[in-house]
């Protein structure tokens, strides 16, 4: 019994090893991801319209492998997906910008508010 359970227990550690290798690796992969979206984005942004191939040697990649990394089949989408992503960002930042406006009013009416209510008590005393 004790052969088995020490068997079970070495099979669960080298899953549990092999699964954090596989996370480790999947991490890496997308920060790598993340960090040739934005680069790719920089240079869209400094150059304007561009080929995927023109792209890749701005980067330092071949257009083919830049491509499979962004996991995009051109310089069409690679661009559609910075618009959509721009576009979701300045609808977030104009949210963010509208709830603290509401604050901000929220907390001039309270002022008021509290100042009438002061000034009504000194009138009374």
């Amino acid at each position: 019994m004790s052969a088995t359970s020490t068997l079970t227990e070495l099979q669960l550690q080298r899953n549990i090893a092999l699964t954090e290798k596989k996370l480790e690796e999947k991490e890496r992969q997308e920060f790598q991801y993340k960090q040739l979206l934005s680069a790719a984005e920089r240079i869209i942004i400094q150059n304007g319209k561009m080929t995927m191939a023109t792209l890749g040697r701005k980067i330092g990649l071949p257009h083919q492998e830049l491509c499979g990394l962004l996991r995009l089949p051109s310089f069409r989408a690679l661009s559609q997906i910075i618009f959509r992503y721009r576009k979701a960002e300045s609808q977030y930042n104009a949210m963010r910008q509208r709830e603290r406006e509401r604050i901000r009013q929220k907390d001039a009416g309270r002022r008021k508010r509290a100042l009438q209510l002061q000034a009504l008590q000194e009138a009374r005393a």
